[in-house]
This record gives structure tokens, C-alpha cells and sequence, in this order.
């Protein structure tokens, strides 16, 4: 993973899951920017082309913001926004809902059997 220096175009990027938290992740756009976040990415406004969805994350937010439902981490594009964050150290944030529970610990070392992988092609 390459990181590099950051110009941030959104303050806080939304990870979320669609089906579980799409009105969730709209209604949190709208609380941080009346608190005065000037750029909030959230996928159903703001990504334009899906290839560069990572590097955004890496390279142009100041803080991920994952909404944790109950099924945010079995989607991979959820995994892999987590994933680059945390390699080039963007600042995370959790909003824990009370849907989401803890993957186990046997589970962890078994990531690609957690992963939803119908909805997308990663290849």
C-alpha cells in the first residue's frame, strides 16, 4: 500500500453498509456538516468512478468514520476502506450501532470466510 502526503478535499469519509445504514450514513452527513464539516464523502453522492475508491481514502480524507452494523464488515468494499486507513494511519472513528457484534477471535484469522464477495468483483 503507498501513501503519500495528503491534500484532504473531504473532512470525514462514511463507511457504512447500504442495505443496513444508507438513511443512517445520509442523516450523519447531514449532523457533521450543520456542525460545520465542509466535505463529508458518502459513496452515493460523491463516488464517480469505483477504481478509485481506495485512493481516496488513503490520500484525501482526513477521518474514516465507520458505521457499524451488524453486516459492515462482510462487505468488501467496507473491508478494504478499513484496510487502507489503517495502512496509511487516516484517523478512524467507529459509531457502533447495536446491531454489530465483535467478530470472534477464531473468526479474525479467517477473514476471507466473513467477506460477502456476491456483490462485487475484487479481480
Amino acid at each position: 500500500v503507498v501513501c503519500r502526503k495528503k491534500r484532504f478535499a473531504y473532512d470525514f469519509f462514511l463507511c457504512h453498509h447500504k442495505a443496513h445504514a444508507g438513511a443512517q450514513a445520509r442523516l450523519l452527513k447531514i449532523l457533521l456538516q450543520s456542525k460545520g464539516a465542509k466535505q463529508v464523502f458518502i459513496d452515493s453522492d460523491n463516488l464517480q468512478d469505483l477504481d478509485t475508491l481506495f485512493d481516496t481514502v488513503k490520500f484525501k480524507i482526513r477521518v474514516l468514520l465507520v458505521y457499524l452494523t451488524g453486516m459492515v464488515l462482510t462487505r468488501p468494499w467496507c473491508a478494504g476502506e478499513i484496510f487502507s486507513a489503517y495502512k496509511c494511519n487516516v484517523k478512524r472513528v467507529t459509531v457502533r450501532t447495536p446491531g454489530f457484534v465483535d467478530p470472534p477471535i477464531e473468526m479474525l484469522s479467517h477473514v476471507d470466510q466473513m467477506l460477502d464477495e456476491s456483490a462485487c468483483k475484487l479481480a
